[in-house]
């Protein structure tokens, strides 16, 4: 699991960079969609995430030698457009998925595990009145 988790919080990283403020990495988005993906409803939407997770470190592995969270983030992006223009049939569904999902934890109360420190929030200038 930590291996899928390092690939995860990779992938969330390139979804939600830390470019002009905040990305995943400040605001534990990738803890959330962690959590969100072992919820029993989520169970069958978990797996074809995890497949997915499983594919891109794969790819990353054979095209770049290296695990997709070792990459540069340059390196990701061409694995990510590399994999989904081959297989986008099968994982289009958990790329949405994903995506959605990283987004939430860029933006939930924090009590649900992502937006640290309401970094998501504050970005946005946010201010919650509860």
């Amino acid at each position: 699991m930590k291996e899928a988790f390092a690939t995860l919080s990779a992938l969330v990283e390139t979804i939600l960079p830390s470019d002009d403020g905040p990305g995943a990495a400040e605001t534990a988005a990738a803890r959330f969609v962690a959590r969100a993906l072992e919820r029993p409803e989520w169970a069958a939407s978990g797996a074809a995430a995890r497949a997915f997770l499983a594919a891109l470190d794969a790819e990353a592995r054979r095209a770049a030698g290296a695990p997709f969270d070792a990459l540069s983030p340059s390196q990701r992006n061409a694995i990510l457009k590399r994999l989904l223009a081959a297989e986008a049939a099968t994982h289009e569904h958990a790329m949405r998925l994903l995506i959605d999902l990283s987004v939430q934890g860029f933006l939930c109360h924090p009590r649900h595990g992502g937006n640290r420190d309401r970094a998501g929030w504050d970005y946005l200038g946010f201010r919650p009145r509860f």
